[in-house]
């Protein structure tokens, strides 16, 4: 369990650049991952933004209407859980918005949804296998390569959209 706890937070480390890097190695330490796999995709999610400190208050905040119920839903799931969570500093000087920590956080967590919320015990299984070095390399890859929800392309933070439909970790590339 330790190498998991380790390689989660390492993954972790690695959403962001050295901007918000610990940010997420913040979260990584105070939210119980693995233990979002036994919670629905919304708790998880839930749990996810607010622990970050990214989840508005839906009744003090401003929403877009399209994010408004998700956001009402969200934040009854987190409420019970808010006070053992200490603010999570973000810096968002010179981000541009595909970069946004919601975006990397919205990223982090569909690829924690693929893989079971035990992405940890999943790259250790990537290269125990005994297999050349470019197979395990492809393994390992895969891991990290997941569709997004259609609902969240457009997603920048739960007060803003991009114009252009794009990708979990950045805009569409044009054809």
């Amino acid at each position: 369990m330790a190498w998991n706890r380790l390689l989660i937070r390492r993954s972790w480390t690695s959403w962001d650049t050295k901007t918000n890097r610990a940010a997420f190695r913040m979260i990584a330490d105070l939210v119980p991952l693995t233990e979002l796999a036994g919670t629905t995709e919304s708790a998880a999610s839930a749990v996810l933004f607010g622990a970050a400190g990214l989840l508005p208050d839906p009744s003090h905040d401003a929403v877009l209407a399209e994010q408004r119920t998700r956001v009402q839903q969200m934040w009854s799931a987190w409420w019970p859980h808010r006070k053992a969570y200490q603010p999570v500093a973000w810096n968002r000087h010179r981000l541009r918005p595909y970069n946004s920590p919601e975006r990397r956080l919205m990223a982090a967590h569909f690829v924690l949804r693929e893989n079971g919320y035990v992405i940890g015990r999943k790259i250790i299984d990537a290269g125990r296998h005994g297999e050349e070095p470019g197979r395990s390399l492809r393994r390992l890859a895969a891991l990290f390569t997941v569709e997004s929800d259609p609902a969240w392309n457009r997603f920048y933070d739960f007060r803003s959209i991009s114009q252009e439909a794009g990708t979990a970790s950045g805009p569409k590339p044009h054809s």
